[in-house]
């Protein structure tokens, strides 16, 4: 069983005075060293570098500029693996820092070596330790990615190394029906099987201000891991016993996000699930019935092309609604498939992506 953590900010550095919960961080690793004497294949993705830089900073910059946070991080991360690795020492277990941003996993290239490099820690009995690369990353103000935010990254980790589990320990139970720091009525929600817009309206954003993620960023993980296969479970870092017990399909008090089942990906597949886009194609609702039987896109199936694109570039493939149905690799780019459309091809079966390239988002 391979299982991702993530650990919110907030479980690791609790208040304003930035400083590591060491207790906290002891009772972490002693429920980890002992998922990991089950045979279980651990990675473990920590937030809290950004606050424990803080610290360190008479100055206070964790809310000012992208700039500034990347500087905290690169003092914060120092002492969080020191952590880490004093702690996973007393129990006999080797550590291994692993940095990336998100931006390394649009090269499939460079997925394939991370995914790769993070399988073979595992299969030899390391941990290895996941944190986004601040320094080097860049903020897509489009999409709001933010520095320090640790969820995707973790998804991402998830999608690489076809986990069992993604669990986001946060200091929430889990997903409720509305925010239950102030409404006291709010229920948890215990089961989400598809993640409808619905779902991401009562996702509330985080209100510590010292973490970057919230409970809206926890849902896009979710469904990144739901198309990866993986199953997402958002649950209070201070009930640490639930991880056994989800180990063992056991109760446990959180959120379970349950993954698509009914298909196997392949791993170019997988990379192209978290690859951006380069352009759009939009085909007939029609023809969407004729992709989910693993049929290829032909020129005939298009209806309109959106966006210069290179061959080989990943496009999103939307229907007639405007709604993006599946992902996909172009065997042509966009001037060729334009002038192919123009010239009403005879053999109009042409395939634009085959269906090994494309994955469904259904």
């Amino acid at each position: 069983m391979k299982i991702v953590i993530k650990i919110g900010t907030k479980l690791v550095v609790p208040d304003k005075t930035y400083s590591i919960d060491l207790n906290y961080i002891e009772k972490v690793v002693s429920q980890l060293s002992h998922l990991y004497n089950l045979g279980i294949q651990i990675i473990l993705v920590s937030s809290g570098a950004i606050a424990i830089g803080q610290k360190h900073i008479n100055e206070l910059m964790i809310n000012k500029n992208t700039i500034n946070r990347q500087m905290l991080s690169t003092i914060g991360q120092v002492e969080l693996i020191n952590t880490y690795r004093k702690f996973f020492k007393t129990q006999g277990i080797t550590i291994s820092q692993v940095l990336f941003t998100h931006g390394d996993l649009y090269k499939s290239i460079k997925y394939f070596n991370i995914a790769n490099i993070l399988n073979m820690l595992i299969e030899n009995n390391i941990i290895p330790i996941v944190n986004q690369n601040d320094v080097i990353a860049d903020v897509d103000e489009a999409d709001k990615t933010m520095i320090g935010n640790n969820d995707i990254l973790a998804a991402l980790v998830s999608n690489m190394i076809n986990a069992d589990f993604l669990i986001l320990l946060t200091d929430q139970s889990g997903l409720y029906t509305s925010d239950p720091r102030i409404n006291n009525n709010a229920k948890l929600i215990k089961k989400i099987s598809v993640i409808k817009n619905s779902i991401q309206k009562i996702a509330g954003e985080s209100s510590s201000g010292i973490g970057t993620g919230g409970m809206i960023s926890k849902i896009q993980a979710a469904n990144i891991a739901r198309f990866s296969g993986t199953e997402t479970i958002i649950l209070s870092g201070y009930n640490l016993e639930n991880l056994l017990n989800i180990t063992k399909n056991k109760e446990f008090l959180g959120t379970r996000f349950l993954s698509k089942t009914d298909f196997n990906i392949s791993y170019q597949q997988r990379w192209i699930l978290v690859a951006p886009i380069s352009g759009k194609l939009q085909i007939s609702n029609e023809i969407v019935n004729k992709i989910t039987k693993t049929k290829s896109i032909t020129i005939d199936d298009i209806l309109q092309i959106n966006g210069r694109f290179n061959q080989g570039s990943v496009l999103s493939i939307i229907n007639q609604d405007n709604k993006e149905i599946a992902k996909g690799i172009t065997k042509y780019n966009s001037y060729d498939i334009i002038k192919l459309k123009d010239e009403g091809l005879k053999d109009n079966c042409k395939i634009i992506i085959h269906h090994r390239n494309i994955i469904l988002l259904l």
